[in-house]
């Protein structure tokens, strides 16, 4: 059955639109539209399923910009799973990440994936009459074109091609995109970009051109992701293309820019980077002055989306917003511009005659790069020997008398002597250990030079030198006060030292992070590398860092203010106290775990903090290991009941397991256990509540306290999924299920909620969803009738899919917090809705990975578009249809996106651990992704927001219990 969805009412934050999505009516004629038209990524859905359903607040991550008066339009297309010719791997990427993006920005986004030719063009002529009532516009392609007669055409799937005569019937000419957009929005501002500059698929048929044909047209801004009549590169390791890359940067990063000013800095980003073999190219013939975003306003300042109709940007008396249109000049953002003076000293030390190794010199070259693109002014050493090292050193030294930030940056071999470590140069003469304090460069030698800088708050040293030598990895380094120093591996581990990669595994990240992320805080810009380096080697390389800084330092320009780091030297002596004495993970007066946690929660990042938990695991290992080869099996698992306590992902547990009995097999749950005194709830797992007419309340699951990291582990998320950070909860009981129609309708007859007015002509007010204005046409389907009811004026729509045990939908924050209230009433329990780190814990249910049973969504387990279920792409499905996960609670992927009780933040600031204020009128979380969204928005860690008041055909909820 194909389902005609419901018009819904527009969402809060800018749906993400697919064809035919019904907007409120407002008053738009005295709009100007900008029509962008981004040609990149063919990203259409052949069936239309959204009218009514919530959209994406966040893909990307972006923190929500501020909403403009002007509405903004954008059709976005991503064709890559062609069946004629090669398919693509990045336009259904690409697309999936513009569109979410200019969501954000404050677009409502139609989004096409793999469309055939029909799909195509009337996207496109759907698109065009959106534009009729004025506003923004954009269009984004990525797929294959072809150029024949000087005129592009945009390959649609399934399109059959055997000569050139077949192509202005079988694919779609660019001027049908551009004359729609251009009749409707004569007096605009057009936007159109092709990422389509792509290798000819059809090598049998002479007559077409390389690339894409110059376009221009007044009022259109045009660009592609290399030069006319040329192709661009694919790298298909990468997740993006390269151009896409550099646009999805400059969206969530520089939409206070004006257009052209983002194109051209892309345009020289993508040359750097191909080193001159690809160059963009963009035709601007704009009448008006335009930006993504806010002009002037950097996305970082914006907090969040206020509700529709109240102001949208923070307005001093007096001052006035600047438009998306605005003609005034863009202010230039005080943030980023500093005065700081930078020096660098960078060493790469490969050419060894014994040793040699292969990413030194090329890290040192491309590190230079970086700094000296930040405002460094950089010394360049290479394949140093040791008068030319000591040399460098003394003159770095003596350059910072008058600097604000210094850095030191080594690649190379290092050799540890005597708890000191030794850079070691050129022709070193090393016979035996009694050498290297002679024939090597002593570290602290560095650190003495270094400390020259006066202002004590801007000394960084960074070793890349965890190769494999006598005895292993690179001591750990007291710090003098104001340094950072950050090491590739933990101290005493090594790293193999080859790299089948132009750089090594962390310079190559540390260099991402450079380009990308300068404005961050230099210990949360390192806190990221070490993820990403422990994510790709799982877990074999973990960098550390340490630092004594007095202040906030950044590699490039901060662009918002850092929080005062926090004192815990005291807690940390404690910590170490709790070490010495064993009270590991017990004892009287406190343990070492408790403190250690204690000080990740007051400092997310502390270095020593981090490494204190390492040496409890290492602790654990050596003790369960000498158990069990003993033979002593009982006191093992002890040890690793510790362990699992200390880290649940230890890479030491899978093999100690495996050792013991399997009936002393541990629960599949992994999760980190802080077992509360006085826990509220019995050892049965499962119960249900009696309410006062003598039936029974939802089904509800006892969650156990525990403590996990919350956020984007993976490393594959959004930016309003960090930072991942440590998380502690109290136990509490979650529903087994989302709340069903049975018992959302049981609730709405005995409360008479959605009862319609006896007398219609009354005047008096009806509920929102009654609103005639409003009504949502129904859809016949005679296999799934409704069961009648006393009178379904009560009752929110089930969209003719069928009411019992399908979860409701079409309730708004507020029923649903009714619902809650209603069943504290009936139980004398405190039900409510989760907060969202109670809902990502049960979710998790101990895992890290994308969904609770692996990194893939496979066939089967989830109602998500495109996963392989009987509702997917159509309709909810009815409760438990999938297996649980491993805390027994079912649906947490997909089905339903779910209310949560936390006011929604564009970063984790404390709000996602707490329940918001009842008159509380911020936007409320969403979680879990539903049966209209493609997998990648299914994520346990995705997150999505919408109003209090507003309901959709996707959205429900489920309950817990955390009493007072």
């Amino acid at each position: 059955m194909t389902n005609q969805k419901m018009s819904g009412t527009k969402l809060f934050t800018n749906k993400l639109f697919t064809e035919k999505l019904i907007t409120e009516k407002t008053d738009m004629n005295r709009y100007i539209i900008l029509t962008l038209v981004i040609l990149i990524t063919a990203c259409s859905t052949e069936n239309d399923n959204t009218q009514g359903s919530l959209q994406p607040t966040s893909i990307t991550g972006t923190a929500i910009s501020a909403q403009d008066n002007k509405p903004r339009f954008a059709l976005v297309i991503g064709n890559g799973n062609y069946q004629n010719v090669p398919s693509l791997l990045h336009p259904i990427n690409d697309a999936n990440d513009i569109a979410t993006a200019l969501n954000n920005l404050g677009f409502d986004v139609t989004l096409k994936l793999n469309a055939n030719y029909k799909t195509l063009k009337n996207a496109a002529r759907h698109f065009g009459q959106r534009l009729q009532n004025g506003g923004i516009g954009l269009f984004y392609f990525s797929g294959y074109s072809l150029q024949i007669d000087n005129r592009n055409y945009l390959l649609p799937l399934q399109a059959d091609i055997k000569t050139d005569m077949d192509i202005e019937f079988e694919s779609l000419d660019t001027r049908f995109v551009l004359r729609q957009m251009q009749e409707n929005n004569s007096e605009g501002a057009n936007l159109i970009i092709l990422e389509a500059s792509r290798d000819n698929p059809y090598n049998n048929i002479n007559n077409l051109k390389k690339g894409l044909a110059e376009m221009n047209s007044q009022g259109f801004l045009i660009a592609y992701p290399v030069a006319p009549n040329t192709v661009s590169s694919e790298n298909n390791e990468t997740l993006n293309s390269l151009y896409t890359k550099h646009l999805l940067t400059a969206l969530r990063e520089k939409a206070f820019m004006g257009v052209f000013d983002i194109f051209a800095e892309m345009t020289k980003q993508v040359k750097t980077e191909t080193n001159g073999a690809q160059v963009p190219w963009h035709s601007d013939l704009l009448t008006q002055r335009f930006c993504f975003g806010k002009c002037g306003e950097s996305l970082a300042a914006v907090s969040q989306q206020l509700p529709e109709n109240e102001s949208t940007a923070d307005v001093s008396p007096g001052e006035e917003a600047v438009s998306p249109l605005d003609t005034s000049p863009i202010a230039t953002p005080t943030a980023l511009k500093d005065d700081l003076v930078r020096f660098a000293l960078v060493i790469g030390n490969g050419d060894y005659q014994n040793a040699p190794l292969a990413n030194p010199v090329n890290d040192a070259k491309d590190m230079a790069k970086a700094l000296k693109d930040l405002g460094f002014e950089v010394t360049l050493v290479l394949n140093a020997n040791k008068r030319t090292l000591k040399k460098a050193v003394r003159d770095f030294g003596q350059s910072l008398a008058n600097s604000n930030i210094g850095l030191f940056y080594y690649s190379g071999h290092n050799l540890p002597f005597n708890n000191r470590n030794y850079l070691l140069p050129l022709q070193a003469d090393i016979k035996n250990e009694s050498d290297i304090e002679f024939e090597g460069l002593e570290a602290d030698y560095i650190l003495q030079q270094m400390e020259k800088n006066p202002h004590y708050g801007g000394n960084i040293v960074i070793l890349d030198a965890c190769r494999g030598n006598l005895k292993n990895g690179v001591a750990e380094m007291n710090n003098p006060p104001g340094f950072l120093i950050a090491y590739a591996n933990a101290p005493g581990s090594a790293c193999d030292g080859k790299s089948n990669e132009h750089n090594s595994i962390y310079t190559k990240h540390l260099l991402t992070a450079l380009r990308e992320k300068a404005f961050l805080n230099a210990i949360d810009l390192l806190t990221d590398v070490t993820r990403l380096v422990e994510l790709e080697t799982n877990g074999a390389r973990v960098p550390w860092h340490s630092d004594t800084l007095a202040q906030p330092v950044c590699f490039g320009v901060c662009s918002e203010p850092q929080p005062k780091k926090p004192n815990v030297s005291a807690l940390l002596r404690e910590c170490k106290r709790h070490f010495g004495a064993n009270r590991l993970t017990s004892g009287k007066g406190g343990t070492a775990l408790s403190c250690y946690q204690e000080v990740l929660e007051k400092d997310p990042v502390n270095a020593k903090a981090l490494a204190g938990l390492r040496k409890i695991e290492a602790r654990y290992v050596t003790w369960a290991k000498s158990a069990l080869d003993k033979g002593q099996l009982d006191k093992a698992k002890r040890y690793l009941a510790s362990l699992r306590q200390v880290n649940p992902n230890s890479q030491k547990l899978a093999e100690f397991e495996a050792r013991l009995d399997p009936s002393s097999q541990p629960s599949t749950v992994t999760f980190q256990q802080v077992q509360p005194p006085g826990n509220t709830f019995a050892s049965s797992k499962l119960f249900r509540d009696n309410l006062l007419d003598g039936s029974l309340g939802p089904e509800m699951v006892r969650i156990p306290a525990g403590r996990f990291r919350m956020g984007d582990i993976q490393g594959t998320g959004n930016g309003d999924e960090q930072p991942v950070r440590w998380v502690s909860v109290k136990g509490f009981a979650m529903g087994h299920y989302e709340i069903t129609f049975a018992e959302y309708d049981h609730f709405a007859k005995a409360t008479g909620r959605y009862k319609k007015p006896k007398n219609e002509d009354s005047g008096q007010v009806k509920p929102k969803d009654e609103d005639s204005s409003q009504a949502k046409p129904k859809v016949e389907d005679s296999s799934q009738a409704k069961p009648k009811v006393e009178d379904t004026g009560r009752y929110p729509d089930d969209e003719g899919w069928g009411r019992a045990n399908r979860p409701v939908i079409n309730v708004s924050w507020e029923d649903a917090t009714a619902y809650t209230q209603w069943l504290s009433q009936q139980t004398g329990r405190h039900y409510r809705l989760p907060t969202e780190a109670e809902w990502e814990y049960t979710a998790r249910a101990g895992t890290t990975t994308e969904y609770w049973w692996g990194n893939e969504i496979g066939s089967k387990r989830a109602n998500c578009a495109g996963s392989g279920s009987q509702w997917s792409d159509e309709k909810t499905a009815p409760v438990g249809s999938f297996a649980p996960n491993p805390f027994g609670v079912y649906d947490t992927t997909g089905n339903v996106w779910e209310w949560l009780c936390s006011a929604y933040e564009s970063q984790y600031r404390g709000a996602e651990q707490r329940c918001a204020a009842q008159n509380d009128t911020r936007i409320r979380s969403l979680r879990g992704g539903s049966w209209l969204f493609h997998p990648k928005l299914c994520r346990t860690t995705l997150r999505n927001a919408s109003r209090l008041d507003k309901t959709y055909n996707n959205v429900g909820f489920r309950v817990v219990i955390a009493d007072k």
